[in-house]
């Protein structure tokens, strides 16, 4: 049984009249931008369910607050906030690995429609079902390399590609120390020799990506 209350019953200091829709959607553009960005406009009308037209309007109004840059090998135009300029100009490449193990739906990866920052397109239907949601993911300086699942007292591995004995060693330490932030003991690490495609699988497979094997 559900029991339902009036909105300013719980924010009665709340004044929902402050604003208008497009001041509203200009609102959740700069808060995308400033978790996500840079991206493009085909992420930011993703993402957020806005018309492109109306993305495109909103930009725009903004060009002030926003600006534009290329990548390398990469052919799209990306956005981002202006005031974040400088903080990206002055990051470095790390000489040593970053490795990464995130949770499926993770926002890092369910934050973009252009998903190539972070990913071959023939490994998509690894990480990705056919609703667009993403299980969890190993990453080794911001782009994919593997999968994880765990069931208690075993985390399970699948890397996409062959890596180095001393990569692996590093992915089976991250892993190791994953296990026990999440159970509190020790587990055992096993590494998968394949895996079923998401896409190929019924709905909740992102939840337990390894479980077969």
């Amino acid at each position: 049984m559900h029991t339902y209350h009036l909105f300013n019953e719980y924010f009665p200091n709340m004044k929902l009249n402050t604003t208008n829709e497009e001041n509203a959607r200009k609102t959740v553009i700069r808060w995308y931008f400033a978790s996500f960005g840079p991206a493009t406009l085909d992420d930011i009308a993703w993402w957020t369910g806005f018309p492109k037209s109306q993305v495109r309007h909103i930009i725009e109004s903004l060009k002030d607050e926003i600006t534009y840059l290329n990548i390398s090998d990469w052919s799209k135009t990306l956005l981002m906030l202006r005031q974040d300029e400088t903080s990206l100009k002055l990051q470095r490449n790390e000489e040593k690995h970053v490795i990464n193990m995130l949770p499926s739906l993770d926002p890092y990866m369910m934050g973009y429609k252009d998903r190539e920052r972070c990913l071959n397109s023939e490994y998509y239907s690894y990480i990705f079902d056919r609703s667009g949601n993403a299980t969890s993911t190993i990453l080794l300086n911001g782009k994919i390399i593997g999968i994880w699942d765990f069931e208690e007292p075993v985390i399970k591995i699948f890397l996409l590609e062959d890596n180095t004995a001393d990569l692996l060693k590093e992915i089976l330490a991250k892993a190791r120390s994953l296990g026990v932030f999440t159970s509190g003991q020790d587990v055992d690490v096993k590494e998968c020799e394949s895996m079923v495609p998401l896409t190929q699988r019924s709905t909740g497979g992102v939840m337990s990506p390894l479980k077969d094997c």
